[in-house]
């Protein structure tokens, strides 16, 4: 099968109430949205060709590709289509899944995958330091195209032949909620911000690839507080404030969690030069920001300005964070293949 940019299709994202009308649609089912890239693999067996491609379109108009990118995936990508055609005499493999590097407790780093894509130099000594697994969504082609199969038959395809995907090592099929109980006990860990779930891809089993899937992704607002420091931006706000560096206090302790960096006007940005020089550790200010994710070490993830809190002070600003043991039952569920959210 040829990939070009259109062989990966947008979602459409909804918001938190959308999503939980949706927890009762016989028709939808829930899966995790992984933090991660979007890949392709395209396997041909007869040519021996085996291929993994990304998102992206380069300058000159080619597709992107990852098959040097991720070394470690092949071996297992070769592992697992060698079975399937052994036993099921398939040729020609198409699967859309995501591209995921799993820190030691078994959670998405957006770190490592960050390290891996687009790296042109010692790409051995990063794979082995940030090791990739192939999260599989769907199947696109099966000795055919599958694309205008339904997604119900598509997925049945893969879960026919899941034992050679555990296999494979680094292959994993995710795990469906369809049942309303775990479709909302889905939806109250995201929106709970306590487990670094980024969100929701919500599919219609009646639905064709080329109909866009749903997604929902997690967003809270915390309060933190500025004690002055900043990091200076750069480009066009060079000798500018960049983002502040912000602390709550964790367990009872003070601890940076944000470099707010957007949400900022212009001429609010040339104010905090200003107000800078009047906050100190003595003389915090509060503000409230909205971040995409609170990672387990209590930082958040691209944390943008909301507004100021002057209702609320420094030693407001807390957040309690889940000791190790408490995240033992969840990381070791990630561990075991994902077969199950609880």
């Amino acid at each position: 099968m040829q990939i070009t940019r259109e062989s990966f299709v947008d979602l459409k994202v909804i918001d938190n109430a959308k999503a939980q009308e949706l927890v009762n649609d016989d028709n939808k089912v829930f899966e995790r949205k992984y933090d991660g890239t979007a890949g392709i693999i395209n396997a041909d067996l007869e040519t021996g060709e085996y291929k993994i491609f990304g998102r992206g379109v380069l300058k000159d108009g080619s597709q992107q590709e990852y098959t040097d990118t991720f070394p470690d995936l092949l071996p297992s990508v070769k592992i697992f289509c060698n079975k399937l055609d052994f036993l099921a005499d398939v040729k020609d493999i198409t699967l859309l899944g995501e591209i995921v590097v799993l820190d030691k407790e078994g959670n998405e780093s957006f770190k490592g995958i960050e390290s891996r894509c687009n790296r042109k130099k010692d790409i051995d000594m990063y794979a082995k330091t940030f090791p990739a697994q192939f999260m599989i969504f769907d199947a696109l082609n099966f000795n055919g195209d599958f694309r205008q199969l339904s997604f119900q038959a598509r997925r049945q395809e893969l879960e026919w032949h899941k034992d050679i995907i555990r296999d494979s090592d680094r292959m994993i099929l995710i795990n469906q909620c369809s049942t309303p109980e775990d479709k909302q006990e889905l939806l109250n860990r995201v929106n709970s911000g306590k487990y670094g779930l980024e969100g929701i891809v919500v599919k219609d089993l009646r639905n064709s690839y080329f109909e866009p899937a749903l997604k929902y992704k997690y967003k809270c607002t915390e309060d933190v507080f500025w004690e002055g420091a900043y990091k200076e931006g750069k480009g066009k706000h060079e000798g500018k404030v960049g983002s502040l560096i912000c602390y709550q206090y964790i367990n009872g302790v003070k601890t940076e969690v944000a470099q707010v960096g957007g949400g900022f006007t212009d001429s609010l940005r040339d104010q905090l030069m200003i107000i800078s020089k009047l906050i100190s550790a003595e003389n915090p200010r509060t503000l409230e920001v909205q971040t995409h994710e609170l990672l387990p070490s209590g930082k958040m993830r691209y944390p943008n300005f909301i507004r100021w809190r002057f209702d609320k002070s420094a030693v407001q600003c807390t957040r309690e964070l889940r000791q190790p043991e408490e995240t033992k039952p969840i990381v070791q569920t990630f561990k075991q293949g994902l077969d199950s959210w609880i």
